[in-house]
């Protein structure tokens, strides 16, 4: 389970290892450091950046913890909503901006 701070933005067919043929994302692999920028909003999450920074691998192989540039704001069932600093996101929905191992 996520965080209070933390929510999963990626598909969740990575999540299941049984999941045949499914493996793009675990095959790249992000440093620490890495700045990215992250697909659009989703109905449960709006983007206020749609940029970050790999805080570090998620527990589950091919997603990872993104520090934003600036809280997103996640909006609950129950009609309330919170700052979200951190999401994870799978590496195959990343655009990466750039690599600190490339310096």
């Amino acid at each position: 389970m996520a965080s209070p701070s933390v929510i999963d933005g990626g598909s969740q067919l990575a999540h299941n290892p049984q999941h045949k043929g499914f493996n793009v994302a675990t095959e790249r692999k992000l440093a620490v450091g890495t700045r990215v920028r992250l697909p659009s909003s989703s109905h449960v999450v709006e983007l206020r950046s749609a940029t970050g920074t790999v805080v570090r691998p998620d527990r589950y192989d091919g997603y990872y913890v993104i520090k934003l540039d600036q809280p997103a704001i996640y909006f609950a069932a129950d009609g309330t909503t919170r700052d979200l600093p951190e999401l994870v996101e799978a590496v195959d929905n990343l655009d990466v901006l750039s690599d600190p191992s490339y310096h």
